[in-house]
């Protein structure tokens, strides 16, 4: 996370024991490269030369004033960030939050390392990758992504989102499906139960529920093939959702449930009047190369005038596959993620809650 410290440097020698221990903290935090510090070139001057401070907090900071023509630039292109000034209380302004100094050293909420919580491991380390390549396709430098992972054990994630907000803080970014069955449908219980543990926002925590029904619906065709390597998905299974992908069938595409599979005589049957008419658009509006795929859960009594499509599904393990050859991937090969606005937008948020700074040594 990045901290902006917006402290006059008068007041630096006048800060009492918690402040003290809150720049400490952060310092600290950023010497070991868990987070991203920036200032005001006065502001460092003084804390580099407080005795109170350890060596290696004032190697951090003495490090980031190194750098400080280049705060403005990542002012303006890391848009949430934490001002630590004097004030009272913390408060929010968009994606800003404004804590008060002395907070971040009446807790351990900064000393306890950053994390990307979701509903399984696999889960959370795809998202790690997501912001990781974002970093590198963002040509940004001098810095660097961290966080660690962890999976909430599936729909009890609330449990440890509650754990990392509420009970032993740390900053944490929980990223859950919404399970949604079409764009307008309530969020699953999984979702709701996360909203409950964190009804009150707060700076250290945030919870992002998908714009998509699963994980599963994010990945791009092209990350399928090349971690599955021949041992994944079908050809045709892939082929038919490279078609929809290409057709912009967005319903299918966003809120099917491409992990189980689906077929779209089931879809057209449903009891829900949003999901017959979304599939209805999605078939009529696009030409799409179906007319082959004659497989059909409801043949041979089924007399609708469509071309059917059975999606066989990716399979439990696909996820966990692509998040086992990202990390080995090529840039070239990950650059579709910055094309897609779905993962682009993802990505970048969980790049800004892990933006970090390179290790340091004292």
């Amino acid at each position: 996370m990045l901290f902006n410290l917006c402290i006059e440097p008068a007041r630096v020698a006048g800060l009492n024991e918690a402040e003290v221990t809150a720049l400490e903290n952060i310092g600290m935090e950023c010497f070991y490269g868990h987070h991203l510090v920036v200032s005001t070139r006065p502001a460092l001057e003084a804390l580099v030369t407080d005795h109170r401070l350890s060596r290696s907090s004032k190697a951090a900071y003495v490090s980031v004033l190194a750098n400080a023509a280049e705060t403005d630039a990542l002012l303006r292109r890391i848009s949430r960030r934490v001002d630590v000034t004097m004030a009272t209380g913390p408060s929010k302004a968009g994606p800003v939050w404004t804590v008060p100094l002395r907070i971040l050293g009446e807790s351990d909420i900064v000393r306890n390392r950053p994390e990307i919580l979701a509903e399984h491991i696999s889960d959370a380390r795809f998202y790690y990758c997501l912001g990781w390549w974002y970093w590198r396709h963002s040509k940004l430098r001098g810095f660097t992504f961290f966080a660690d992972v962890a999976g909430g054990g599936g729909d009890n994630v609330h449990g440890e989102l509650d754990n990392c907000a509420n009970i032993h803080p740390r900053v944490v970014f929980c990223i859950v499906d919404s399970d949604r069955a079409y764009p307008e449908a309530a969020i699953g219980q999984t979702a709701r139960k996360c909203i409950e543990k964190l009804k009150d926002d707060k700076w250290h925590a945030h919870l992002e529920i998908l714009s998509v029904r699963a994980a599963e619906n994010l990945l791009p065709v092209p990350w399928v093939r090349y971690a599955s390597r021949g041992n994944g998905p079908s050809t045709e299974a892939l082929e038919l959702l490279d078609s929809i992908h290409e057709c912009a069938m967005t319903f299918l595409q966003n809120y099917c449930n491409v992990k189980r599979g689906f077929t779209i005589c089931e879809l057209l049957k449903s009891e829900v009047g949003e999901i017959r008419l979304l599939t209805k658009t999605d078939l009529s509006s696009k030409v799409h190369p179906f007319a082959k795929a004659k497989t059909c859960a409801a043949q041979p009594r089924c007399t609708r005038k469509v071309c059917c499509l059975k999606f066989e599904g990716l399979g439990g393990d696909t996820l966990a596959q692509v998040t086992a050859w990202l990390p080995e991937a090529r840039e070239e090969q990950t650059a579709i993620m910055m094309k897609d606005p779905r993962i682009a937008q993802l990505a970048k948020t969980i790049f800004e809650w892990g933006v970090s700074s390179e290790k340091r040594r004292a």
